[in-house]
Formats: C-alpha cells, structure tokens, sequence
C-alpha cells in the first residue's frame, strides 16, 4: 500500500511527531510505500499520487469547511488514538475513518456513544531502541512526567460544579485508585446512575477532561510521595515547590522532547511510570524504559499482567497500597545481579511482541 503519514500540528514534548515518524519506518519494513508529510504541508495531491490511505495520531487531516481529506479523497484514514476518544467525537460520522485506540476500557465510551467499530491498536516501540545500550547508570531512580496542578484543578471544578456533582466526581476518581482495572468512564457512569440530571447544562466532554487531568495528576503525586526518601531525578520544573514540600530528597530537572528523554533513560536504573489512565493497554514510558536498559516501576493493570511478570521483567504497584513502594526500590537497586536479569529478560519481551511492527501486523498491515 501507498500510505501518508501525516505529523500533527502540535505534541507536547513531540511525542506524536516520533510515534508517526516511527510507524512510518515500521510500515516501511513491512513493505509499505511511506511517506510522511506535515501537517500544514499542501495535502492535496494529484490522482497520480493518490495514497491508498492515510494515517495520524489523534485526528485526522480535513479542510477549511471541515470535511476530512479520506472523506474527499475517498480513501481510509487510520485514526489512531493515545487519548479518550471522548475527544475526537468528530472522527465518528466519516465511514472512510477507522478509529483506533490504545486502551480497550476505551471501547464502553464508545459504546455509550453508539460507536461499534473501534479497533486496538495500543503504543509500542522502534526496534532500533533495543539495540544494546552501554554506558554508566548515573541516575538510579529517574520520573519524566509533567506536573499538574491539582489543587487548582479541583478548586476550579468545585467552583463550577453542584455540591453534590462534585462529590460524585471525586468519588469516581478514587474509585479507580482502589480498582486497578476500572476506567474513569466506567467509573463516573456508575456513581452518576440515576442521578443523571446533574449533568443538565454541563459539558461533559470538559468534565471528563478535568477528571481526567485530576486523576493523573494525583496518581503522580502519590508516587512520588510514596518514595519521598528517595532521590528522584524528576524531569519538569514545574514539579520544584511540590518537590520541595513533599518529596525533599527529589532533584528536580528542566523538561526535555521525546528523543533526548529517551537519552536520559538510557542512564537510569529504574524509571517511574504511571499510566492509570490506561486501564487496560500498553505506555510507551514502560516500553522506553525497558528498551533503554532500566526496569520500569509501574501501576498495576490488566494489560501489563497478561504481557509481563512482576518482578521478573518490571515492578508492578497498587495505587491503593504504596506502602512498600520504597522498600520495594530500595531492595532493587542494593541488588545489581537481579536488577540486570531483569531488564534482559524485559526487552527480550518488548523486541517479540511490543515493537511498531509487531502493533501494525495486529491490524492486518504487516
């Protein structure tokens, strides 16, 4: 096939421009004809150069009056998803648009929203990344993560939420600290049960947003607490005051893009993960830690059960007991022989089954 890859307009650290470039290379190796075009770039070709389909990372290309370019062309698109597709509810009226997402909890939202078609098709990994790395470990716990600012999140949803929506919010959110296999959709359709006129005069799409922003934001701050006697390299200086307060012993870095994070992985022992959004999928943080030589620390999900083995190819916790965290990593790093099974084991793992390639043969373009 001819396929266009298309980069978005805008990716915080650049991360969707690398995952495009990257299964860009992948459909390459798998006998595709590529090419990768910006996203302001001239997407209108000619009839000779017609692509077979297109494809992108959370959208697709479409004209000044709205209509999508596959819809125009009339060829398929791949949306391929890394957010809720709560997000993106314009993608689901073109028949030529076929929806992907990295988490299959994703498929209730789309259920609720009368959408039958969503495929899965979670993050993975340039194969080159496995390649050996060497050099000196000189971080032993390493967290790339931006902070957010969840006081403020949650001062701003009380002041425009009913007391008692709010608190169905908030009782939505912890609800999936406690069920490690419980989405956040699934969760707030639960507590909201018959009580559904709360919801009167409130966009839920930006509800959900802000739920959502709460519950990464204090997933990370509760990691991050649970090894506050532990040197943290932490990279995003918005994290310093919450650092300084909580996490005393952390040192707090200047953010960095996609590719020269993965530099700074390939000098860590261990590196923090938190994907709870992700009930039931991959993180390409897991992934890039693996790849980069160190073990990744990650919340508990269905997905990383059924892929790897706790404390044979990464170290699992529960958002509902982190007591052991800093025991856990303590134990790891005084223990040089096992730390270093395990990151062979892991990417002996991540090279069969979680590359790129291995994600686009799943959907039938390998």
């Amino acid at each position: 096939m001819k396929i266009d890859c298309i980069l978005p307009q805008r990716s915080q650290y650049e991360v969707l421009h690398h995952f495009t470039r990257k299964v860009g290379e992948a459909l390459v190796r798998l006998g595709h004809s590529v090419r990768i075009l910006e996203a302001e770039a001239d997407l209108f070709p000619t009839e000779e150069s017609l692509p077979d389909a297109t494809l992108a990372f959370n959208g697709a290309p479409s004209m000044e009056d709205g209509t999508f370019l596959c819809d125009k062309w009339g060829i398929p698109h791949y949306a391929c998803l890394v957010d809720p597709p709560l997000y993106y509810l314009g993608l689901l009226g073109s028949p030529l648009i076929k929806l992907y997402c990295d988490d299959k909890s994703s498929f209730s939202q789309l259920k609720g929203l009368g959408y039958s078609k969503g495929m899965f098709f979670t993050q993975g990994i340039e194969p080159e990344l496995l390649a050996k790395t060497e050099g000196s470990k000189e971080y032993d716990l390493v967290f790339m993560a931006s902070y957010f600012d969840v006081p403020e999140a949650k001062r701003q949803m009380e002041e425009r939420l009913s007391d008692e929506l709010y608190q169905l919010t908030e009782r939505a959110i912890e609800s999936t600290f406690i069920d490690n296999s419980l989405s956040l959709y699934d969760a707030f359709v639960k507590v909201i049960e018959g009580k559904a006129h709360l919801l009167e005069e409130v966009d839920f799409v930006q509800l959900f947003y802000a739920m959502s922003y709460v519950q990464k934001g204090e997933a990370r701050n509760r990691l991050l607490m649970s090894l506050s006697g532990l040197p943290v390299h932490v990279w995003d200086m918005r994290w310093e005051g919450f650092c300084k307060e909580n996490c005393p012993k952390a040192i707090v870095h200047e953010a960095v893009n996609y590719k020269e994070g993965l530099e700074v992985f390939k000098k860590a022992k261990i590196v923090l993960c938190n994907s709870i959004r992700s009930v039931n999928g991959c993180n390409e943080r897991v992934l890039n830690a693996i790849a980069c030589g160190a073990v990744a620390f990650t919340n508990n999900n269905p997905y990383f059960r059924e892929h790897f083995i706790d404390k044979e190819h990464l170290l699992l916790y529960d958002h509902h007991d982190m007591s052991n965290n800093e025991k856990v990593i303590r134990l790891l790093l005084e223990d040089s022989e096992k730390l270093s099974k395990m990151t062979a084991a892991a990417r002996k793992v991540v090279l069969e089954e979680h590359t790129w390639d291995d994600r686009l043969r799943e959907i039938g373009l390998g």
